[in-house]
């Protein structure tokens, strides 16, 4: 539960940090049929945690039961609304051709393709949730693992004194996400040799995750770029002289360029 909480304020302060905005603070949500105090603190802990990450407070926020809205009390709805400023960086050069699209690397899948994850475990009932808690632990700590937070990893390029052209949240819609940051006679070109996901050898159980999605699900590598974040949590776009400086390559990689 506590996870859910940071889900939903990283998926409101990393939209926001994509036009350039700092957070100022956070109001929560939950409503349910009838109150379970245990998973409404559960969840308010998680998203105090990743407010107390960014330096910013919950200042208000709305707590509702709402009986006949909700099949039973196990269910519940979970939302947030955060308020940024415009940082000092306000000059933000124009995207060109050649440009350099280097990948944040997620912390796991984030808040994307669940229904159809739900559907895979529906579709295969002989192997049950139970089934993978026991023997595919790395499987069940992957979809359950909060969304990253990605402001200190913008911090760390610009410190580098790279202009950052554009940034985009790699949520739903997957890698085709940067679409909506290019001009229209723009587009991204990823790498051949970028890899789903660009974790390697230090996550080996990541890449296990995606493999096990692919297989129960049928999809195409192009289609699970298209609905999974595949390693990818956040995008930035920059210029290729920028590509002479130091970076963290346990975080970073380049998958691409504009086109």
């Amino acid at each position: 539960m506590n996870g859910l909480g940071k889900d939903c304020v990283a998926m409101v302060f990393n939209d926001i940090l994509c036009e350039n905005g700092d957070p100022l603070f956070f109001m929560d949500y939950f409503s349910t049929s009838k109150l379970n105090r245990t998973d409404y603190l559960q969840v308010l802990s998680g998203m105090r945690d990743a407010c107390k990450e960014l330096g910013v407070q919950i200042v208000g926020g709305e707590t509702a039961e709402m009986p006949g809205m909700f099949k039973d009390d196990s269910y519940f709805d979970v939302c947030g609304f955060g308020l940024g400023k415009k940082n000092e960086y306000d000059y933000i050069p124009e995207i060109q051709y050649g440009d350099v699209v280097i990948g944040l690397k997620s912390s796991g899948l984030h808040s994307n393709g669940f229904s159809l994850i739900r559907k895979l475990f529906e579709d295969n009932p002989d192997y049950g949730l139970d089934f993978y808690i026991e023997n595919h632990w790395f499987l069940i700590e992957d979809l359950l693992r909060p969304t990253k937070l990605y402001h200190e990893s913008i911090e760390k390029i610009r410190d580098k004194g790279i202009w950052i052209k554009g940034m985009a949240h790699i949520t739903g819609g997957g890698l085709k996400n940067v679409d909506r940051i290019l001009p229209k006679n723009k587009s991204l070109v990823l790498y051949p040799e970028f890899e789903v996901p660009p974790i390697g050898k230090e996550f080996p159980w990541f890449q296990l995750t995606y493999e096990w999605i692919q297989s129960k699900s049928k999809l195409s590598l192009e289609e699970m770029r298209n609905v999974f974040n595949c390693g990818i949590g956040f995008v930035v776009i920059v210029s290729p002289v920028d590509m002479g400086l130091p970076l963290d390559s346990k975080e970073y990689t380049i998958i691409g360029e504009i086109q």
